[in-house]
């Protein structure tokens, strides 16, 4: 599982993004990182990914991030890359990358069909329960940006997080 970290120049690419501050979806062009350290790895699809991904991020030498920010992003790396392995398919990869400014970026993707669905959480015991539905809903609530690409095969999920905010969760809306 050992990533090999080197400097790279943002990517654009073209994707369905969704901005948590006006929770409307949109299409952009974006860039994933500019002078980033990047580190990618294929992980099992099974138990053992969320934990392996946890310790990649923790390897990934993402040393100019404040610890609020890879604390949330360690939570929000567990949430993707569970979803992968329990609603995607193989094959499950990451990447991690780090930017000059201070920016986290992380994209999980797998071979599944569909696009991942952001549960409501004023729906009740049918849209979320006790046991399960709220991965995506702490991805949006706690990261910067995130979104969903179409990748061949599958899907990638990603998402962004810059320096550590005021207040590390926004009110629901």
């Amino acid at each position: 599982m050992a990533g090999v970290c080197d400097v790279r120049h943002g990517v654009g690419r073209v994707g369905v993004v969704r901005t948590p501050l006006t929770r409307r979806w949109t299409r952009s062009v974006r860039t994933l990182m500019t002078d980033s350290c990047s580190v990618r790895s294929r992980l099992p699809a099974d138990t053992r990914a969320p934990s392996m991904a946890r310790s990649l991020l923790d390897r990934a030498g993402c040393t100019g991030q404040h610890a609020g920010v890879r604390d949330r992003a360690r939570l929000l790396v567990s949430e993707l890359v569970t979803n992968a392995v329990r609603h995607g398919a193989a094959p499950v990869s990451i990447e991690i990358a780090c930017d000059r400014s201070a920016a986290l970026a992380v994209r999980v993707t797998d071979g599944g069909r569909g696009r991942p669905a952001l549960r409501s959480s004023t729906g009740g015991a049918s849209a979320l329960d006790r046991h399960g539905g709220w991965g995506l809903v702490l991805v949006d609530l706690l990261s910067d940006e995130w979104g969903v690409d179409e990748a061949a095969p599958g899907k990638t999920v990603w998402f962004r997080l810059h320096r550590l905010r005021a207040s590390p969760v926004r009110p629901p809306r």
